[in-house]
This record gives structure tokens, C-alpha cells and sequence, in this order.
């Protein structure tokens, strides 16, 4: 045999074990989910509300807005954090069965359908899909999920369990003031040692109270931001009720934002105000304090590090601006140089020098010179 042949076999061979292998790997590949595999099907733009009960637990019901935000109407009334319901909604609209069991009497406590997380789909028209899942499976990433009346459970993949446990505190919406802090105009804020009044005049900040100075525009924001932005670590109360136990009846700090632009007539209307108020801290480690918005609840913990910067001192918030001019309107600049007479180390007279640079206005107007035609 000589070399060419035995190296043309060899090409042979590795052709023919390469397609074992690529065969083997395909046909252990699973096949691609179809929609006939989809437990639910429903499109994630059709989906109109949720409904999750967990076991022995209250429905938490959320909706889609014609805007395209979610809300929370029940058990309370709360704005709803558009990110994650819409995350949940396509978890489920995606869900894939991995199989089928049969579902007997016998068999639904032992497959957690006894007592299920029930999740209630209702489409733009009204129509609803009943959804109940039991507990995940003692031998692979695997959960149970009945549809309707159906005599049979799907086999789905269990990480679906997590977005359905503690709904309410999972899909609720943490940030406290409904106020976008460009939006803001002005602010009277309110602290055990002063009370300071701010407002936003052209593109710049002034304080009015209690003295009158120009502000650091960051140093605003900072406040204007922070307290806009608030979320809450937990909710502790629905409603503003027993608001001494929070010490917000008598706030340590109170912010009230406007949007309403300053007030420059004294027959102006009054502006309008959203509350911001801090009270005490809940515990002797005083990480968080307890804030609420408005006179109607919920009562919420903070951090308590937004008490570092509402505390910021009048002159810390200061403009630091020493001169300003409009370079456009300067039409000449004068620099005096006076330098005093000395003795030491050797005598030298006092001197004056002066310099002024005035703009051309000629020059300006005719432009930048040509460029040359020709050799210089």
C-alpha cells in the first residue's frame, strides 16, 4: 500500500466518524418546542389582567392600563413595576410542556394540586385562562400545572414557582412620589432647624428662604432627585393611621415638591404640593425611617441615608460663581500690573503697567483672510 492510498483512507475514516458523531448529537438533541407544546396560548400583548392566589394567601390582582403600565387593585391599590409583570407575563405565556401525568384523587396531594397557586389570565376580550400549579417535582426541575377543568396536569419547568411566590410584595411598585425630578420648579423644605424656600427661576436655582442667595444647580438636584426617586425597603402600613407611632405626625423632615411654575404676581394662583415626610427611625440602628407620602398612606421604611442630604447647611448649597458675564457682550479687556517698591534684597522703585485688549470689530466682520494664490 503506498502512502497516497493510506492517506486517503485515513481522510475516509475521519469523514465517516465525524458523521457518527454529528448524527448521534442531533438525534440527542430534543426537538424545538412547537406551539402546539405551549400550555398557554395567548400572545404577551393580549393579556389584559392577572389574578395569583397563593395557598391560603389573598388574590393579588394586577391590570394592564390602555398606556401600557400595570397597576395593583387588589388587595390595595398600588402602582405595580412594569419590568417584572411584564417578565411574569411572558413566563407564562411561554411555558412549555415537558409532558402529561394523569391526575387522580389520589394522586393531587401527593403532585401539590390539592392546594395550588391558582393564576387567572384574562385576555382583551374577556376571555380567561385558569391556571393551577402544585409543587415542584422530588426528581428533576419540574413542576405540575393544571389548565381549566382538565383531567391531566402539564410537566413544566419549575422556575416558574419563584414568580409566583409573595405576588404582592414581588410585582409592587417601590418608589413613593409620583413626581419626575425635571418636572420640579420649586420646593419648601422643612427641618428641625430651618426651613428653607427654593425655587426655579429661568434655568437657574435661587433660594428664597431665609436668606436670598443663587444656588449650585447640582446641589439642588441632588435633594430634588433623591426624594423624587424614594423607594421604599418595605411597607409597613396601608393607610395613614396612628401616625405618632411613626413620628410622622410631627415629621422630622418634610419636602414638598411642585411642579407649578414660581409664582411672580401676588394675584398668581397658590401652587401645588407633593408631601414628603420623614418621621422616626424604626429601630435603634437607625438604617431605615419611616416616610410617607401625601395625607393618605401607605407608611413606608427608607434608607435612612436620605437624611444626609436633606441636611445640607444654606452655604454648602451656596453658588460659587464669583463673576459672571456673557463673553459675547465683552468689547475690551484692561489688566493693571502695579508692583510696590522693595529695599531687599536690592532697592527697586514701585512700577505700573497696563494692558488692553479690545475686540475688533472690523476683523470680525470681514472673516478670516483668504488663503494665499500664489508664493509669498
Amino acid at each position: 500500500m503506498n502512502f497516497k492510498t493510506t492517506i486517503l483512507l485515513v481522510i475516509v475514516l475521519l469523514i465517516l466518524v465525524g458523521g457518527y458523531f454529528f448524527g448521534t448529537r442531533q438525534s440527542a438533541e430534543p426537538a424545538a418546542p412547537t406551539d402546539q407544546d405551549r400550555v398557554v396560548k395567548l400572545q404577551d400583548s393580549d393579556v389584559k389582567t392577572i389574578s395569583i392566589t397563593p395557598p391560603g394567601g389573598q388574590a393579588v390582582v394586577m391590570e394592564r392600563t390602555d398606556g401600557g403600565e400595570w397597576n395593583i387593585t387588589a388587595p390595595v391599590t398600588a402602582k405595580a413595576e412594569k419590568w417584572t409583570v411584564e417578565d411574569l407575563v411572558g413566563s407564562l405565556t411561554s411555558l412549555n410542556s415537558r409532558g402529561k401525568t394523569d391526575v387522580k384523587d389520589a394522586d393531587r396531594s401527593a403532585l401539590g394540586l390539592d392546594d395550588p397557586t391558582r393564576v387567572v389570565l384574562t385576555d382583551k376580550d374577556g376571555k380567561k385562562i385558569e391556571l393551577a400549579f402544585g409543587s415542584r417535582s422530588a426528581v428533576g426541575d419540574s413542576t405540575y400545572v393544571q389548565t381549566g377543568d382538565s383531567k391531566s396536569a402539564e410537566v413544566v419547568a419549575a422556575d416558574i414557582l419563584e414568580k409566583l411566590d409573595e405576588p404582592l410584595k414581588k410585582y409592587r411598585s417601590t418608589s413613593l412620589a409620583d413626581v419626575s425630578s425635571s418636572d420640579v420648579k420649586q420646593f419648601v423644605l422643612t427641618r428641625p432647624e430651618d426651613t428653607l424656600e427654593v425655587e426655579k427661576r429661568d434655568s437657574k436655582w435661587v433660594m428664597k428662604s431665609p436668606e436670598q442667595m443663587p444656588l449650585e444647580t447640582f446641589q439642588v438636584m441632588d435633594i430634588v432627585s433623591t426624594m423624587s426617586n424614594l423607594r421604599a425597603n418595605e411597607f409597613v402600613a396601608e393607610e395613614a393611621s396612628d401616625l405618632a407611632k411613626y413620628g410622622l405626625d410631627k415629621p422630622r423632615y418634610s419636602l414638598k415638591l411642585s411642579t407649578d411654575a414660581p409664582a411672580t404676581q401676588p394675584s398668581d394662583p397658590a401652587p401645588s404640593y407633593t408631601e414628603i415626610r420623614l418621621g422616626s427611625y424604626d429601630d435603634i440602628r437607625r438604617q431605615n425611617v419611616f416616610a410617607m407620602v401625601g395625607d393618605s398612606g401607605p407608611i413606608a421604611k427608607v434608607s435612612a441615608t436620605v437624611i444626609n442630604t436633606l441636611a445640607k447647611k444654606p452655604l454648602e448649597m451656596r453658588a460659587r460663581d464669583v463673576l459672571e458675564i456673557d463673553p459675547d457682550t465683552v468689547n475690551s479687556i484692561s489688566i493693571s500690573t502695579l508692583i510696590p517698591a522693595t529695599t531687599q534684597p536690592t532697592t527697586r522703585e514701585a512700577s505700573e503697567s497696563s494692558l488692553m485688549v479690545v475686540r475688533n470689530e472690523a476683523a470680525e466682520l470681514q472673516g478670516p483672510p483668504a488663503p494665499a494664490t500664489g508664493p509669498a
